[in-house]
């Protein structure tokens, strides 16, 4: 959790302050996310939220003209 959700977090309000407007953000999230693997649960569960996260900060920071994405990259076959 503190590595895929903390420090994303806590770094993009770090980092706020700095962008210029228009800005993006891009967090990139898992398909663990939408699926259930075994032995996977911790992992999985912090990449949901930062996807969440994502949604979230979208709505909370277009009034400034920051986009907010979030990627949920998968297998290419």
């Amino acid at each position: 959790m503190a590595t895929n959700l903390k420090e994303p977090f806590f770094l993009i309000q770090a980092v706020l302050p700095l962008l210029r407007n228009p800005a993006s953000i891009i967090l990139y999230g898992s398909t663990s996310a939408h699926i259930g693997l075994p032995q996977n649960s911790a992992y999985a569960a912090s990449k949901d939220r930062l996807l969440s996260l994502a949604r979230t900060l979208s709505a909370e920071l277009a009034t400034r003209g920051t986009r907010v994405n979030g990627l949920a990259k998968s297998w290419v076959d």
